[in-house]
């Protein structure tokens, strides 16, 4: 009953972020690049929106009822003692090998308090600076369509964006961070260690690099057009 709630919300979601699309992007061609990447970051702008109510409304009747929260999936690395391996080729010679480090996948079900509030961090800070970002974002991408770049305007959400994106994955390592964190002095396995897995993804950092490199050229564009017009 619940799984069937949640499609009929996010269908539904679907369908009005259609309704909404057509009339926030009339008059844009979607067979060109440009207004092809307009249209889908639009539009998965709007099914946010669907994704956040279908979590609430999931979420709501598992506290209601009393059901068990499943968490998300989180992963940590196991230590152990491998020094005792090796690998046999074809020909039967065996050669020493040791295993450097192994993960674990961890699914944690049950009412506790901090498992869930680390839960809805992560679902409510990750979607709204998603949303965010996508807001910006799309913002630029119709900028970029109308070929109108080198504004003020353009160059302020740029900027926003890049401090969205980098929101975004301070977000992300933060939950990581202190989800590992609990879960490390929490969780027993007899045998192993668990250790903190490594959060040393600079993908996201890297993007807001180069979308904030991006608004201090659109920002240049706009003082230099802004130049040339006065010295006409």
């Amino acid at each position: 009953m619940l799984l069937l709630i949640v499609l009929v919300t996010l269908a539904a979601s679907v369908v009005l972020a259609g309704f909404k699309l057509r009339s926030r992007l009339k008059g844009v061609n979607v067979s060109t690049v440009s207004g092809a990447v307009l249209t889908a970051v639009c539009f998965v702008r709007y099914l946010t929106y669907g994704v956040a109510l279908a979590f609430v409304i999931a979420f709501t009747m598992k506290l209601i009822s009393g059901e068990p929260q499943g968490l998300l999936t989180h992963v940590l690395t196991v230590d152990f003692d491998s020094s005792n391996y090796s690998i046999s080729d074809v020909n039967g010679d065996n050669t020493g090998a040791q295993i450097l480090e192994m993960r674990g996948n961890v699914q944690v079900f049950g009412t506790n308090s901090t498992l869930i509030a680390l839960e809805l961090f992560a679902f409510i800070s990750i979607l709204s600076l998603s949303h965010l970002a996508l807001t910006y974002g799309e913002s630029v991408l119709e900028a970029l369509y109308k070929r109108q770049p080198f504004t003020q305007t353009t160059a302020q959400d740029t900027r926003r964006l890049s401090v969205s994106i980098l929101a975004l994955w301070g977000a992300w390592c933060i939950y990581q961070t202190l989800m590992s964190l609990y879960l490390e002095s929490t969780l027993v396995v007899e045998g192993v260690q668990l250790g903190l897995i490594n959060i040393a993804d600079l993908t996201g950092l890297f993007v807001a690099g180069i979308v904030y490199v991006l608004s201090e050229a659109f920002q240049i564009g706009y003082e230099l057009k802004q130049d040339q017009e006065l010295t006409v």
